[in-house]
């Protein structure tokens, strides 16, 4: 077999490849299509060419690896918004699936005691939930957080910090000055800290389950 058509054959692979990942994250065919026409293709094709010139023959490896941080950086789109009453059987689907660990039987009774907001990916689909309250009555400045989750596969696309920063602004806008909430313990715990630690959150040092911070400093 040529380098010219070997080298064709990997282009034709991992745009294949390239483009399942992205169908299977959330991206709606016409998306698919015009992110590996514009962004993709070009790079793999211009590898081939290199490729068949001698310039290098280790052009098709970086171009692999460029191709894969384009799909990456596109590879979750999602929105953020408030809940309504209509949302509830979607919220109720995402507990299910483990996204999020709501109370539900507000929820199967078609009710929403606390705010919720959520991330929703192209397709309509609860790709992370956040529960908390801002109408607290203490009137002391606190808006606490009490559920936040995003799905298994939604990490690492920046659903959790965007949840939290819905939040936070929406927290302001009522007149809540600080943040609060309990880090769920159990497997994970210490990743979930460094999160909200980087979202602006810390723990008093008697008690490493709590996260404060200042709404206004959340990044």
């Amino acid at each position: 077999m040529s380098t010219e058509k070997s080298s064709r054959d990997d282009v034709a692979a991992e745009t294949a490849r390239l483009g399942a990942m992205l169908a299977g994250k959330g991206l709606t065919p016409d998306q698919v299509a015009t992110l590996m026409r514009d962004e993709v293709q070009p790079v793999l094709t211009d590898a081939v060419r290199r490729v068949e010139t001698g310039a290098t023959s280790s052009a098709m490896v970086r171009a692999r690896i460029e191709a894969m941080s384009i799909t990456s950086a596109h590879s979750m789109r999602f929105h953020i918004r408030r809940a309504s009453l209509d949302d509830c059987v979607s919220i109720l689907e995402a507990c299910e699936a483990d996204v999020v660990d709501f109370e539900t039987r507000d929820l199967l009774s078609g009710a929403l005691p606390f705010p919720i907001f959520l991330a929703l990916d192209t397709r309509g689909t609860v790709v992370g939930a956040l529960e908390g309250d801002f109408f607290c009555k203490s009137g002391d400045g606190w808006a606490w957080v009490f559920n936040i989750g995003v799905a298994e596969y939604a990490r690492r696309h920046g659903v959790g910090t965007a949840l939290l920063r819905a939040f936070s602004e929406a927290a302001l806008r009522a007149g809540r000055t600080h943040v609060a909430l309990r880090i769920q313990d159990g497997d994970g715990m210490e990743v979930r800290r460094v999160f909200f630690r980087r979202c602006g959150l810390s723990s008093p040092d008697d008690d490493d389950t709590l996260a404060i911070g200042v709404l206004a400093d959340l990044e």
